[in-house]
């Protein structure tokens, strides 16, 4: 009788202990690196910079915003309403200025929308207290082609400031040549196509989200009709947890990989992204592994072709133009929320947008591509799926769409805008069931989004 109690007492844990203890495992997991990107998210936004090291995100912003001034004042004829138009746009210049180098290269500008007597003033009020030794003799050169242009400039001078500034030295070393004088048409010509191209495109996406608010009114008035939007998810808690293992297993790729990959391979670059397809492979399979059918886990996954797979993708481009509206809120409230802490939102890749063929078409491939598919695979498929089964739509949708803001390195004054889209996207699987809606309004977000930033950059 005691032999046989005691056999009960160290048998093994039922299958309900066991797969409770594997949930909260997985749940630790996600939470450990939403804490780790969410910490080091904070600390890189809110570390003091050296005075005179510029960083390069603020480089980014900077050069974004003065092409896009510099192309909008050219295309102004008006003189009068062009003065405004240049007082309007560097005084929003000033805010993407926070260091020497930035400062010189907003001299630079201010010659070539104003006049180089203008930037000599400018130069002047800054004094040698703000430059540092690496800028002081930049800053000399300028104002040695202020005061006696640019062709008094030095050859080796001239090719410093270059070699510095690059655009920006080209537009400061035409300021003093005619309008229409080819040289200087080549230095604003960049700006000119970038600002061009981002008023077509601002265009297109104003009348998408004129689209988008009828969808909106018009499902408004269905849903206070008491007509509700017919749902295709079909949700089932019988996964065993296994899609939230998987998703775990996808974090931990995506946090603890990259910092393996910077310490033995620094200059990595965008090819460390792609070393992360087989943890996402592994985490795709992994509910295959612990025992489920594929054909089960294709469909929970949201893998189906739903109601037809050019449908799919339509309902994936109404359900871009219905997010519209509410992105541009969620840019708003970003927008906001970066001159509280005077440090707006950046992602890493940025810094290749500016590069060469190839590297401009690494940058499509990710963002376009790679990160539709597996973010929508297992944020919007595993994830989503696993609360779903638990939970109601709008509650899964909340969580897994703040917890995707959250990864992003963009920073917290990014949440509000990625947190929309990531809660829009969940809603759009809800809606098809299927994750092709979700991914193509996925790829338009993000190729829209990298096509205006490229535009600006080249």
């Amino acid at each position: 009788m005691y032999d046989s109690a005691m056999n009960e007492s160290h048998s093994p844990p039922p299958l309900v202990v066991r797969r409770l203890w594997r949930v909260m495992l997985a749940w630790g997991i996600i939470i450990a690196c939403l804490g780790w990107v969410v910490v080091g998210n904070w600390r890189n936004g809110s570390r003091p910079q050296a005075q005179g090291q510029p960083v390069a995100a603020q480089n980014i912003a900077l050069k974004l915003s003065a092409r896009y001034a510099v192309g909008v004042a050219s295309l102004q004829k008006s003189s009068e309403s062009r003065d405004r138009l240049v007082d309007t746009l560097l005084s929003q210049l000033h805010e993407q200025v926070h260091s020497p180098a930035d400062q010189l290269r907003l001299v630079m500008i201010v010659s070539q929308l104003k006049s180089p007597a203008e930037a000599e003033i400018q130069l002047r009020t800054l004094g040698s207290s703000v430059l540092q030794p690496d800028t002081w003799q930049d800053a000399d050169a300028l104002r040695l082609l202020f005061r006696k242009g640019s062709a008094a400039m030095p050859k080796e001078l001239r090719q410093r400031l270059l070699d510095h500034y690059g655009w920006y030295a080209r537009l400061a070393l035409t300021c003093d040549l005619p309008a229409g004088d080819p040289a200087r048409q080549a230095a604003i010509s960049p700006a000119i196509r970038g600002a061009v191209g981002m008023i077509v495109m601002l265009m297109g996406v104003s009348a998408a989200m004129l689209v988008g608010v009828g969808l909106l009114i018009v499902g408004l008035i269905r849903w206070l009709g008491g007509r509700r939007l017919r749902s295709a998810f079909v949700p089932t808690a019988l996964d065993g947890g296994y899609f939230l293992e998987a998703m775990a297993i996808y974090l931990l790729g995506m946090v603890l990989l990259p910092l393996g990959v910077r310490h033995w391979w620094p200059d990595v670059g965008l090819n460390g992204t792609w070393l992360m397809a087989p943890m996402v492979a592994l985490a795709v399979v992994w509910p295959v592994i612990r025992g489920l059918p594929w054909a089960m886990v294709r469909r929970q996954l949201g893998w189906t072709a739903g109601r037809g797979f050019w449908r799919e993708v339509g309902a994936g481009i109404v359900g871009y133009c219905a997010a519209l509206p509410l992105i541009v809120l969620g840019v708003v409230i970003t927008w906001a929320l970066s001159r509280y802490s005077k440090g707006g939102p950046s992602h890493p890749i940025i810094y290749h947008l500016a590069g060469g063929g190839w590297q401009l078409a690494g940058v499509y491939l990710l963002a376009c591509l790679w990160a539709p598919i597996t973010e929508e695979t297992l944020f919007r498929g595993a994830f989503y799926q696993h609360l779903r089964g638990r939970w109601g739509w709008m509650a899964s949708a909340i969580v897994v769409g703040l917890i995707f803001a959250a990864l992003h390195p963009q920073g917290w004054t990014a949440i509000p805008i990625l947190g929309t889209i990531g809660i829009f996207l969940a809603v759009i699987r809800e809606w098809r069931g299927s994750v092709i809606a979700s991914m193509t309004a996925h790829l338009l977000i993000n190729g829209v989004t990298v096509t205006m930033l490229a535009l600006l950059l080249h």
